[in-house]
């Protein structure tokens, strides 16, 4: 009988605070994450359309979304007259921009392939000073580019 109340003493507390595993040690907030999704969108005093974020700057939009259910977390351009622009001063980039780890997550759909498609990139591209990460497309699949100093 005592074995058996120790046994159900020692599930109870078990079930009341269960071990917990970690697959790897907790990571930072998001320095950058947007919703592409019409209630996230606005007007600036330029008339340019703005995406607001849930951590970072507005981003810019370079065209004009085609209509969509206000209910659907996406947006969808058919083309666009420029890039989407986070527009930051050299600070704010200098403290944004990661210096050691980063993930970049993006769920695209894309109709019409370019041999140069960004998703999304921070560059320096100035001759022979090449540094900078993009995550883009070309004709056929995705890539990952990355080049620092050295």
């Amino acid at each position: 009988m005592k074995m058996q109340l120790l046994t159900a003493i020692v599930g109870l507390v078990l079930l009341a605070f269960p071990p917990q595993a970690s697959a790897h040690a907790p990571t930072p907030d998001p320095v950058l994450a947007y919703t592409f999704a019409k209630r996230h969108l606005s007007q600036n005093e330029a008339g340019k359309t703005l995406l607001s974020p849930q951590f970072g700057p507005p981003v810019v939009l370079g065209g004009q979304p085609l209509s969509a259910d206000d209910t659907l977390a996406s947006l969808r351009f058919a083309g666009l007259d420029e890039c989407h622009r986070v527009l930051f001063t050299a600070e704010q980039a200098t403290q944004a921009l990661p210096t050691r780890d980063l993930t970049i997550s993006v769920w695209a759909t894309i109709d019409q392939p370019l041999q140069w498609g960004g998703l999304f990139s921070a560059l320096q591209d100035n001759g022979g000073a090449e540094k900078g990460l993009v995550l883009g497309y070309d004709n056929e699949r995705f890539y990952v580019g990355l080049a620092t100093a050295g």
